[in-house]
């Protein structure tokens, strides 16, 4: 894979996605790590085979999905919503029709109504409204009301955009809602957000559900116009957590998780019914990729589920079970159709309510999706972006017995534009990647097939906090380059201690990477460049006046690096550790510098260049230079 990395300011454009803009021509460091390197390139070519990738992004740092709607409306309820503490929460607002619609959105939070965005929407066009505009709060929902039929969907980031998260909303209220998908156990957060939308107060009862029966969750009596937000982990522990949410009035639910210490997030709406067929358009279990499909049973009697698989490879027979009534049981889609793109299709003996969970890059992001429990000739989405490494995929699934026509309409701020087309073949999965066709940060879908099918949207995205930063602060003192270290008259001509990659050491041996000096000399705190794990730690050189230096070896996903010629290290930073972006690793020892290398991943060890360069071994010069 190839990275490129500038220094940049920010600018925003259309929805306040943030735009790169070089500085000036003269600072901007352009940075490419080794193409060669085995894993990232198999992972991006499995990607890529599965309709996961294509040329948005160099790297995901997040991702969302959603599943398609059947018709516009023109009232929508999005229940989830924060705009305090560095949230991002966005609404997108889709007119598929022929003339303007006219819109305005107000917001329930914790304390109570406020207004938000009017607008007036032109015909078959995108709009996006950054909440943050109008109320900062930790609860807010959010009513769309329209003139005309429209779509909404709620888009959320938090953590400068390390974690991701979207829903659909929903056309009416419910005194019921259900949610399959949960955990509170292994680090993981789950809330449920609830709306009240209306002018009286309503109390709800939620019941979790969970793989050994039922658990009482909490009670509440939630004023008119404000939002409530409970977390589960109050009530249950446990890896499998569905909810059941009983209200005396009408309310809208959905369900926030959170995993890695909010490293990734997921959300999905809640469905107001239990059903006996769910489609799942979307799915991957290549290297690297994991999909779940859960569960809940809410009913009295247990429901035989069964799973029909639709892989690129073929048809492939899932779980088959019987679910006790008022459980959630999790699968793990792996098991039946390994390495492979798959959709899925549920049916039932009793009503039940499905999800499905996916994760990406061990779990640098996740999706979740309720999918659909028909099939349509006609989908709606309104959320997509295919503009500054944003990727936005359409994945539809044919469960039929003949083939079936699709042709797709992106409508934009500016207009509509023609999309992607093709044939999907009976009980076959297919997806289109919209980057293809328009490059916007207002992209909205409109599908159309000759038969009926099920589609769901994925997005990935790049934040900013996972972007590497320098291990030591401040410019180094003295060049990396080979020319501008032997002309800068630190050394002396023929020096062995040459910080370059490549320059001469004792005897044959060459300098497997760089010497990197920074102001602050002795004692300057070292900084994982980005977050990985620690392979190795130990040793390094023991310096000719007896001190004794040492090195931290981290694998970094893409890249496995050394940071040697430190103090002593502290006692926590053993094999196995994880370490996050910016984390202080160790300090300069009295050698005045930081020695880096980097490696192919997979690398176990440092080791000594001799001879011919070795083959795992990368040149770190102009990443480094990069990160200044």
């Amino acid at each position: 894979m190839t990275r490129w990395i500038h220094r940049f300011t920010s600018d925003v454009f259309g929805d306040g996605r943030v735009v790169v803009m070089p500085i000036v021509a003269a600072i901007i460091a352009v940075v490419v790590l080794n193409t060669a390197l085995a894993a990232t390139t198999t992972a991006k070519d499995n990607a890529a085979a599965s309709g996961l990738s294509g040329s948005g992004v160099s790297e995901r740092d997040w991702g969302t999905c959603a599943s398609a709607v059947t018709d516009p409306a023109r009232t929508w309820y999005l229940a989830e919503g924060c705009t305090a503490a560095g949230f991002e929460t966005w609404i997108l607002v889709q007119n598929p029709g022929s003339s303007p619609v006219d819109v305005k959105m107000s917001l329930q939070t914790g304390s109570g109504g406020v207004a938000g965005p009017k607008d007036t929407i032109p015909a078959r066009t995108r709009r996006t409204y950054n909440l943050a505009d109008y109320v900062v709060s930790y609860n807010v929902s959010t009513k769309v009301s329209a003139s005309a039929p429209v779509v909404c969907e709620r888009a959320m980031y938090g953590n400068n955009r390390e974690w991701g998260t979207g829903a659909t909303g929903v056309t009416s209220l419910s005194k019921m809602w259900y949610l399959a998908e949960g955990c509170t156990d292994g680090g993981m957060e789950t809330w449920v957000l609830v709306q009240n939308p209306e002018s009286t107060p309503v109390n709800v009862t939620l019941t979790l559900q969970t793989d050994v029966g039922q658990v009482a969750g909490p009670k509440d009596t939630i004023p008119p116009r404000t939002r409530r937000s409970y977390n589960l982990a109050k009530y249950a522990v446990s890896y499998n957590v569905s909810t059941r949410v009983d209200a005396s009035g009408g309310v809208v639910c959905e369900r926030a998780m959170y995993g890695n210490s909010r490293e990734w997030g997921t959300d999905d709406t809640g469905a107001s019914s239990p059903s006996t067929s769910c489609y799942l358009a979307e799915g991957c279990t290549l290297p690297d990729f994991e999909t779940w499909v859960l569960v809940q049973n809410p009913g009295t009697s247990a429901a035989r589920v069964r799973m029909r698989l639709l892989t690129d490879k073929g048809e492939v027979a899932g779980p088959n079970d019987s679910i006790p009534p008022g459980t959630r049981r999790t699968y793990d889609l792996s098991k039946y159709a390994p390495n492979a793109s798959v959709a899925t299709i549920v049916s039932s003996s009793s009503p039940v309510v499905v999800e499905r969970s996916m994760y990406g890059g061990r779990r640098l992001w996740g999706t979740c999706s309720s999918g659909c429990t028909t099939l349509s000739h006609v989908w709606y989405l309104a959320e997509g972006c295919t503009a500054n490494k944003f990727e936005t995929w359409l994945a539809l699934v044919n469960p039929g017995k003949n083939a079936v026509d699709i042709n797709v309409k992106l409508q934009t701020d500016k207009g509509e534009v023609a999309g992607p087309s093709g044939t999907i073949q009976p009980r076959q999965r297919k997806t289109f990647y919209l980057g293809n066709y328009v490059d916007s940060f207002n992209v909205s879908e409109k599908v159309e097939a000759s038969a009926p099918v099920a589609c769901e949207r994925s997005m990935y995205g790049e934040g900013t906090s996972r972007r590497p930063c320098a291990p030591v602060q401040g410019p180094p003192l003295y060049p990396i380059t080979k020319d501008a270290s032997i002309a800068c008259g630190h050394w002396p001509a023929g020096s062995t201690d040459y910080p370059y990659f490549g320059a001469p050491r004792e005897g044959t041996r060459l300098h497997a990477g760089v010497d990197i000096y920074p102001p602050g000399g002795e004692g300057t705190p070292v900084r994982a460049i980005k977050a990985g794990t620690v392979v190795k730690t130990g040793l390094f050189y023991t310096r000719a006046n007896g001190e004794q230096t040492f090195a931290v070896l981290i694998d970094h996903g893409d890249y496995v690096a050394t940071y040697g010629e430190l103090r002593p290290l502290d006692a926590w930073l053993q094999p196995g550790v994880t370490v996050s972006r910016g984390q202080v690793i160790g300090y300069v020892s009295g050698t005045l510098q930081l020695h880096f290398e980097m490696y192919k991943p997979g690398i176990g060890t440092w080791f000594n260049w001799y001879g011919p360069k070795p083959a795992d071994l990368i040149d770190p010069t102009d990443y480094i230079l990069g990160l200044y």
